[in-house]
């Protein structure tokens, strides 16, 4: 007779490993959020809708009580598969942030503008994507010369975001990890880079997070502010990147862990993926605040109280400074101050 395999079933909470990392908890304090919760903004009755490779059952999820519904799309009908592991971890970083938000998991493949369409049909506020394209290098009329299939491709896709935007629709995009990213350099999207945290709490940008000036739509800079992101590197283990639940078996679990500690249903990782769905989390706890706030409001609101980041190189080589740059833009996004200049705003209208 065969001898049955074990079958490793995941861990509610994260394993102890040694190399520098973060947990959900520490992006929730360095973010502000837990200040947030403490006045009871929570994100209680707003809904996210995330586009990613799939969203698996895991007991982390279970063990915080979080309301996540797991939606199919015409052409996929298994969104809790989930063989990468990148939509299940990412997105316990807005659900952290926002533990009382209504999220909805939208399972991508490659048809991009039926998950946008399907994620809009869930009726949210807030929609965030941590995929794109790395065509930013060309102008739209060279793209349409040198690939017109492609180039009808994004405009359907721009098209399907510029109407969720006008509809009041908060669309979020990775500003990407070293590529030059549509749709994250739309000028209309919320574009978030990366910000890394030392382990003395330094900030510094990421040097895994994309910064440029876009071809595509002239003059747009990339990104607007920052998400808490890792740092890359040649060696592993890779530093300042975030613990996330994991399926087992799936490609992240292990990232970035010794061999004793990688069958557990975790991994550690980030990328402006995770700096994303972040924002999109304190997005929701700023419209626990005030649900009427536009995305234009939002994203100016984000940018005035952003953390000026002044150290650091990013992926484009790009050095941060003093003010907003090209590496950060604003700087790393602050939850507390962003929903306090929320109800300020909304205390003189």
């Amino acid at each position: 007779m065969p001898t049955p395999p074990q079958f490793f079933s995941p861990t509610p909470v994260s394993p102890n490993v040694s190399v520098y990392h973060l947990h959900t908890a520490d992006i929730v304090r360095l973010l502000r959020a837990s200040r947030c919760h403490r006045h009871g903004w929570t994100g209680r009755g707003i809904r996210i809708a995330m586009t990613d490779t799939g969203f698996a059952r895991h007991p982390f999820f279970n063990a915080n009580g979080f309301n996540i519904q797991r939606v199919s799309t015409p052409s996929i009908s298994n969104p809790e598969i989930d063989t990468s592991g990148h939509g299940t971890g990412e997105s316990a970083n807005a659900l952290s942030i926002a533990p009382d938000c209504e999220f909805f998991g939208v399972k991508h493949d490659d048809y991009s503008v039926e998950a946008l369409e399907t994620a809009i049909a869930q009726n949210p506020q807030i929609i965030t994507n941590s995929w794109g394209w790395d065509i930013d290098s060309k102008s739209m009329q060279q793209l349409k010369l040198d690939n017109v299939n492609l180039y009808n491709e994004i405009k359907d896709i721009e098209q399907t975001i510029s109407d969720a935007i006008d509809d009041g629709i908060c669309v979020i995009f990775a500003g990407g990890n070293g590529q030059l990213a549509f749709p994250g350099s739309m000028p209309s999207v919320v574009s978030v880079g990366g910000t890394s945290v030392a382990q003395d709490g330094g900030l510094k940008a990421s040097s895994y997070a994309s910064s440029f000036v876009s071809s595509l739509y002239p003059n747009r800079a990339v990104p607007d502010f920052c998400g808490i992101v890792g740092e890359f590197g040649f060696s592993s283990p890779l530093e300042g990147h975030i613990m996330l639940p994991v399926p087992n078996g799936s490609k992240l679990e292990g990232e970035n862990m010794p061999s004793s500690e990688s069958k557990k249903g975790w991994g550690i990782f980030s990328g402006t993926s995770a700096a994303a769905p972040q924002v999109a989390g304190i997005v929701a706890l700023m419209l626990s605040v005030n649900p009427h706030l536009t995305p234009d409001e939002i994203k100016a609101i984000l940018s005035a109280t952003a953390v000026d980041v002044t150290t650091g190189t990013t992926a484009h080589r790009e050095t941060a400074d003093n003010g907003n740059d090209l590496a950060t833009g604003s700087g790393l996004v602050d939850a507390y101050s962003a929903c306090l200049q929320v109800q300020q705003t909304l205390a003189t209208c």
